[in-house]
């Protein structure tokens, strides 16, 4: 959970340099969600390049593994060939980078209400 210190920290700055030391959770919101859309892009992407052109033989590996493993267990060949899809896609680039952004996203959300429990300091109403 390395997100955690740019985004308390970003949500800090925004506060104390920006904001004039207030900040509101409509602001903490906004500002853990754009830190978790940046950060979730750029795990994105280079777990999409990372799968597709770096490590691309894990699928291979993976996919013997089980066949071995299913055969052992004596599978018939059609359970066999079905795990075997549902693996190819499970483990697509696409599918990792997805998952990667989805998790990162929730993460962000979820950090940002925490951050906000020390963060948030609504600015003084003026009713006189």
């Amino acid at each position: 959970m390395l997100i955690i210190a740019p985004l308390f920290l970003a949500i800090k700055n925004k506060r104390d340099k920006e904001q004039g030391g207030y900040i509101t959770l409509k602001e903490v919101m906004k500002t853990g969600l754009f830190i978790a859309v940046i950060t979730g892009m750029l795990n994105a992407l280079f777990i999409f390049f990372y799968y597709k052109f770096i490590d691309h033989e894990t699928l291979a590996q993976l996919i013997e593994q089980t066949e071995s493993f299913m055969k052992k267990a004596n599978n018939t060949q059609s359970e066999i060939d079905i795990q075997i899809i549902s693996l190819k896609e499970f483990y697509s680039p696409f599918k990792q980078a997805t998952g990667v952004l989805t998790g990162i996203l929730i993460a962000g959300i979820l950090l940002s209400f925490i951050c906000s429990t020390f963060l948030v300091k609504n600015p003084p109403s003026n009713s006189a």
